[in-house]
């Protein structure tokens, strides 16, 4: 008010501290005022939020270009992502009465699609609240649990890959509700065993073998609701760290950001470490394929198995935790290309390019046509396209045949969950 007095220019505008340069600086550049009077200020800036956010350990401050490239990046792989992962949803509902896209597998893919369809929805909106706010700290602990949830689902991929390929055990059925209490919590693990008619295997009395001499039911406990409980013992601890600094997400002063992290860290290095074994598996397999077909193409089975395996096992969020200063900038591109763009490789790899799907599809195209033209009591031959057991499509046995009844094997393996 004194300055009022004594001018009648009062020059007041917005500003940010700005670290492009090394140093921090005021600048107020991309900020605007928009209203207010001389004991308040409403500001408006075009700086966006980044992907890059979700695995940021160190506050690390960009330059306004960097800022708007990987928004824009995160905007639209978000978008695309969520496109085609409520594509991959509806294909899988659409096609689950047939028997291949009826198993496990794609029930583990569906509910992993559905996960980070739902975060990433979310992820959007929030860049819309102001930090501080109720609706940002509540959006903020959404996604903290179904990014939690995601880790989650994607600890189970590697889980089921590693029992199918690397160490046969057990029946599909029987690491179900395993997989539920995993995945969602004790709620979902609590209803998937209610509703399923599969009976628990016995205990061995082997003392041996601690994982045999554990009661199922128990186990289930043991496993069931981990991305529940971490988010909340997160909130009850550290409430205030939720959605109040820069961006509706954890906080970074008070190392909050490790409840999500630290997990993350942990199902990464897990599945890593399956990766490898399934890697080394196939690459034997390949070798032995070509000694007997000389098929240089199975050689190249290894490759594309990685290519397969990365979206769903979540590996590439690591390049996050890298990103810690100015000069792993190239990382922070990575991380949100990639991640952003998660649900467009689960799409590509595991619904538009897989064999199964496209000829479950097939199938299911035939039966509607079949359907449509009135056509009744006319027997449809079985349909069955697993090729990783050696049928195609009413076709013969494929080489992958040879590859499972390969003497060097100890198991059969299922190479159909790669």
């Amino acid at each position: 008010m004194q300055a009022l007095n004594q001018s009648s220019k009062v020059l007041l505008y917005c500003a940010f501290l700005d670290y492009s340069s090394k140093e921090g600086v005021w600048s107020n550049e991309g900020c605007m005022r928009t209203g207010g009077n001389l004991s308040y200020s409403v500001c408006v800036c075009n700086h966006l939020t980044n992907f890059a956010i979700l695995m940021q350990v160190i506050p690390m401050e960009l330059s306004k270009n960097h800022q708007v490239a990987l928004s824009t990046i995160t905007y639209v792989g978000c978008s695309v992502s969520i496109f085609c992962l409520a594509i991959t949803l509806v294909t899988f509902a659409v096609l689950s009465s047939v028997s291949t896209i009826r198993n496990q597998r794609y029930h583990i893919h569906a509910n992993l699609s559905f996960a980070i369809l739902v975060a990433q929805i979310l992820l959007l909106i929030s860049f819309r609240f102001e930090p501080g706010t109720m609706p940002c700290k509540v959006m903020a602990v959404l996604l903290h649990f179904l990014f939690l949830c995601a880790f989650a689902w994607m600890l189970v991929e590697g889980l089921h890959l590693y029992s199918m390929v690397v160490r046969v055990f057990g029946s599909e059925d029987s690491k179900h509700f395993y997989y539920y209490g995993i995945g969602w919590g004790p709620t979902g693990a609590q209803r998937n065993l209610q509703n399923s008619p599969v009976l628990l295997p016995p205990i061995s009395p082997d003392p041996s073998n601690i994982w045999k001499r554990l009661d199922v039911r128990s186990s289930v406990l043991l496993f069931a609701g981990s991305p529940l409980v971490i988010c909340v013992v997160s909130i009850t601890s550290s409430l205030d760290s939720y959605g109040e600094v820069g961006n509706c997400w954890l906080s970074l002063e008070d190392g909050a950001v490790w409840a999500f992290v630290a997990p993350a860290l942990l199902v990464i290095t897990v599945n890593i470490g399956i990766l490898i074994a399934v890697t080394r598996i196939i690459s034997r397999i390949s070798a032995e394929n070509y000694k007997v077909h000389r098929d240089a193409t199975s050689l190249k089975l290894t490759a594309k198995a990685v290519a397969v395996l990365l979206p769903i096992l979540g590996i590439s969020w690591i390049f996050g935790v890298v990103a810690v200063n100015d000069h792993s900038l190239l990382f922070q591109y990575l991380f949100a290309a990639f991640n952003s763009l998660q649900g467009f490789f689960i799409f590509l790899f595991h619904c538009l390019l897989n064999s199964e799907v496209r000829a479950a599809f097939k199938h299911k195209t035939k039966v509607w046509s079949l359907t449509s033209s009135s056509i009744r009591n006319i027997n449809v031959k079985p349909f069955n396209s697993d090729i990783m057991n050696g049928n195609k499509v009413g076709g013969s046995p494929t080489k992958m045949n040879t590859w499972d009844k390969s003497t060097n094997s100890a198991n059969r393996i299922d190479l159909s969950a790669v």
